[in-house]
């Protein structure tokens, strides 16, 4: 029977595929053999979905009659649809959208109704139909590259439609013992739609660059900062999970409230995408739905939650779904629902929204609520209560970037003809230790973009505007130059570059994302007269779609990510010469206007990437000229996020830096806005805490703290200590840091540890940094002052704390050894400075008050167990010994004088 039912479900897709084929290419006009090459490839194809799809009538238990009737009508249904292919072609290539554009009013087909199929039909449609949807435009892409013998994409289409049909059977069975059934088939119907969402996005031909995601998805880490009190102080601790286990025990509990904050490009709406699959599918029966915020709020009124969840139940299902039941669920926890895009709300709705958001999470109960958003310069996020968990998506780590190159190598479609032999450790590690590209590398978007240049010109560009210029131009043109055939109309780069500026600014400035289908025809019949182009809307549309891969629809259209429209519009910016409605200029003026809106924010960073660097400058200039704390932060990630490549010269840094340094801020200290420094290990009762009143979000696309900021400013300039030992107090502390702990010269360390030239309001304990970053970082050679040097200097500047050096020269060695920080190609040097140090110690100059410290010390960040310094100290000298190629004399001097100091501690 299953063969027969094989039989029958084979030549009913084959033959509507092959019609559908017909409307999209010419197929029968091509040479025997090539026709007989593109029947036999598309039949084995069809054969590897069809073998998935019969499980699925073995697992719901359908009779004969039944399948037939399902196949039978799926057949007939599909052959009226073909006899219109602009309806067909429009449904954007997903058999989903296809079933609920033919049955937009909920009306089924007589039998299916008259035999209680809705429920089964609602599930098999799809299949079917995707079949039929995928293929035509496969065949045609196929055609533009000659019907080469190694095209993957038919073979990638049976894999994927394969593996949803077998997925959607896997979870059939995995639902039978469980008792709701209405929860069950609406999971099953939402699940399915999910599946072809995230799967068969990637098949499509007008995404050259596109996998689907579960084969290029790389789960990400995200981290969430909490305070943990010691005895005798305060710090954050950044806790991090990253595995699907990990992510899933977080974000599923009862009752879960959580924010999950990324950079542009981080990968934020994808990880939710992933998260909504991953919920639907796994054993329990739960109900994931994802929200658009930006479709949202484009809503006359804002839905409920009940609304919410019969939209996610389907046409066919919702009337079923009663508010008794909706409750039902979310006070037994299982619904989980995902809020994408807080940023993409329009800021004068982010009020109501939010407090849509705020309610919502009062009313479901125990359902679950997930916000994400990029960070904001409004205050909008930090108004949720401390129920809501903050998360951040954090940049890949190594092995993350060489999984996604691995990934993306393996599975992306040849680009250009050009082969995929790539080494991905190799590779990773370049780009992670070029400074210029690091920052970049983290990042999903970016690294999918650093990956598509470097194939397509086998280098990168300097610089991450640049790095987008080059992508653009590649994409606008990759499909033309790729395999040197016409497309239907002639548009040139300059043409389709202007196109999509247009689109970009006015997306932007309507603060829109995306557009419907007649919004966008309209549009497009509006501009392209402006811009001498006599072509139809229709075909430029699709052309554009088709050809570029920076435009996704139909549907829904938009570009490919947010950020490359944020791009266009930095680079039109930067010319200067378009519009808005009301005939301002969107210029330079504009921007300095716009600088504190953050849907402006990448905008201004990419525009400060591509401008000419005098233009920049004045533009920084202004801003420090303004009083006002953001205009202070604003400027800083500005200089910061310019300092690579050295579009800012040394003399210009070093002025500006100082006026923004000596500013006069008023800052209002918040507790949860304070950063706290801490030194380790130190005695049990001594404060090694220290705190900078405010620890402001740089505006940087990518993560980076004040600190790492003012230190690689510093580091590039000319500044020298006594130019800036008056600064503004919130960030006395972390200059100061910088020139103890990395100075350039004896002289700099000399000004900044000298009574004379120290700031009056320096507490005692901030010197403690420089008996232990300083004495560190000198101590693995990264400053330009060598160890004895530090020593000589804090003996002549700091004498009173002399006879206690040879404590923190002990304590940083037994801190090495336990948290294993030195890096391998300098430890060795490393240790061998410190026992050097250590090794012309005498006990007569010792301080012996601090000699009884050492009994009980504790060490960052496990300050709750304390341990012998010097006990410690000697357990580390063995593991040196057995590991690391120190003279044997000075290990027993340093070991020696180690058990003199024991037998004074006793004796005392």
């Amino acid at each position: 029977m299953t063969i027969e039912i094989s039989a029958i479900l084979f030549e009913l897709v084959k033959k509507l595929v092959f019609e559908a084929i017909s409307k999209k290419v010419q197929v029968s006009i091509e040479p025997f053999l090539t026709r007989r090459k593109i029947e036999s490839r598309i039949d084995d194809s069809i054969a590897q979905v069809v073998e998935q799809l019969v499980p699925f009538f073995e697992s719901e238990r359908v009779s004969e009659n039944h399948r037939k009737i399902l196949i039978t009508t799926c057949e007939s249904e599909l052959t009226l649809i073909l006899k219109t292919p602009q309806d067909f072609f429009a449904a954007s290539l997903d058999g989903q959208k296809l079933f609920d554009q033919r049955y937009a009013d909920g009306q089924l087909p007589k039998d299916i109704l008259d035999e209680g199929l809705k429920d089964l039909y609602a599930l098999v449609f799809p299949q079917i139909a995707n079949l039929v949807c995928m293929y035509p435009p496969a065949v045609e892409a196929w055609k533009i590259e000659g019907f080469r013998d190694n095209f993957r994409r038919l073979d990638d289409i049976a894999t994927t439609l394969g593996t949803v049909a077998k997925n959607m059977d896997t979870l059939l069975s995995r639902d039978i013992s469980v008792a709701d059934g209405l929860l069950i088939r609406v999971r099953q119907s939402l699940a399915q739609r999910v599946e072809f969402q995230l799967d068969l996005t990637g098949l499509r031909g007008d995404r050259p660059d596109a996998v689907p995601i579960e084969q290029c998805f790389v789960i990400p880490e995200l981290g969430n900062i909490v305070e943990e009190t010691a005895e005798h102080s305060i710090h954050k601790k950044l806790i991090k999970i990253g595995t699907e286990s990990e992510i899933t025990n977080t974000f599923t509990v009862p009752a879960f409230r959580g924010l999950v904050i990324g950079a542009p490009g981080s990968g934020k709406s994808t990880w939710s995408r992933w998260l909504q699959k991953l919920r639907l599918t796994q054993n329990e029966p739960r109900l994931a739905m994802l929200i658009r915020l930006r479709e949202l709020v484009k809503q006359q009124n804002i839905p409920s939650y009940l609304d919410l969840v019969r939209e996610a139940a389907g046409t066919h299902l919702r009337d079923e779904v009663s508010p008794i039941t909706v409750r039902e669920w979310c006070q037994s926890g299982v619904i989980t629902l995902i809020l994408d895009g807080f940023d993409e709300v329009p800021p004068a709705k982010r009020d109501s929204i939010l407090q849509w958001i705020i309610d919502l999470g009062s009313a479901v109960e125990n359902a679950g609520v997930i916000l994400t958003s990029r960070p904001l310069t409004s205050t909008h996020l930090d108004q949720l209560s401390q129920t809501w968990n903050r998360w951040e998506l954090q940049p890949f780590d190594e092995p993350r970037v060489i999984d996604y190159i691995t990934r993306w190598y393996t599975h992306a479609p040849l680009l250009a003809g050009k082969a995929h032999n790539i080494d991905a450790n190799e590779l990773a590690r370049l780009w992670l230790h070029d400074p210029v590209l690091h920052p970049l590398v983290g990042s999903p978007l970016m690294l999918a973009t650093l990956l598509m240049v470097h194939h397509m010109d086998g280098e990168l560009p300097r610089g991450r505007a640049k790095l987008y210029e080059r992508y653009i131009d590649g994409m606008l043109g990759l499909w033309d130059s790729r395999w040197g055939i016409p497309s239907a109309i002639d548009l040139t780069p300059d043409i389709k570059t202007k196109i999509f500026t247009r689109l970009a600014l006015h997306l932007h400035l309507t603060e829109n994302e995306q557009l419907g289908d007649e919004e966008i025809r309209q549009w497009f019949t509006a501009v392209l007269p402006t811009l001498g182009c006599n072509c139809t809307p229709n075909l430029v549309i699709d052309h554009l779609r088709e050809r570029t891969g920076l435009l996704i629809g139909p549907g829904t259209w938009s570009f490919v990510h947010k950020s490359v429209g944020e791009f266009l519009v930095a680079a039109a910016i930067r010319d200067g010469d378009q519009t808005d409605d009301s005939g301002q200029r969107i210029d330079r003026l504009r921007l300095f206007a716009e600088r504190h809106n953050d849907r402006w924010n990448t905008v201004l960073f990419f525009w400060a990437g591509l401008t000419a660097p005098g233009d920049l400058q004045s533009f920084i200039e202004r801003v420090i000229e303004e009083p006002e704390l953001e205009d202070f932060v604003l400027a800083l990630s500005l200089i910061y996020d310019q300092l690579l490549p050295h579009r800012l010269s040394e003399s210009w840094l070093t002025n500006h830096l100082l006026d923004l340094f000596n500013k006069k801020l008023e800052i209002k200290i918040e507790k949860n806005s304070q950063t706290r420094f801490i030194c380790s290990p130190l005695p049990k009762d001594i404060n090694g805490l220290a705190e900078v009143p405010f620890d402001p979000y740089l505006r940087t696309l990518y993560g980076v703290d004040i600190r790492q900021a003012v230190w690689e400013c510093l580091s590039s300039s000319l500044i020298n200590w006594s130019q800036v030992n008056e600064c503004h107090e919130s960030i006395l502390l972390i200059i100061w840091l910088f020139f103890i702990t990395e100075p350039k010269s004896v002289e700099d360390l000399r000004s900044a540890l000298s009574v004379s030239t120290r700031p009056n309001n320096l507490p005692s304990e901030w010197i403690l940094f420089a008996l232990t970053w300083g004495l560190d970082e000198a101590a693995r050679e990264k400053s330009g002052v060598s160890l004895a040097q530090y020593i000589d200097l804090l003996h002549e500047c700091i004498p009173e704390r002399s006879g206690q050096l040879v404590f923190f020269l002990m304590g940083l060695l037994t801190s090495s050894q336990q948290w294993n920080h030195v890096t391998l190609e300098n430890q060795h040097h490393f240790f061998q400075n410190l026992l050097q140090a250590i090794e012309f110690n005498n006990l007569e100059k010792i301080d012996l008050n601090w000699l009884q410290l050492t009994r009980e010390y504790t060490s960052f960040p496990d300050e709750k167990n304390t341990f012998d310094l010097l006990e410690e100290f000697l357990n580390s000298l063995n593991n040196i010994s057995d590991s690391y190629s120190i003279e044997d004399n000075t290990l027993i001097n340093v070991r020696n004088f180690t058990v003199e100091l024991k037998e004074l501690r006793d004796r005392v």
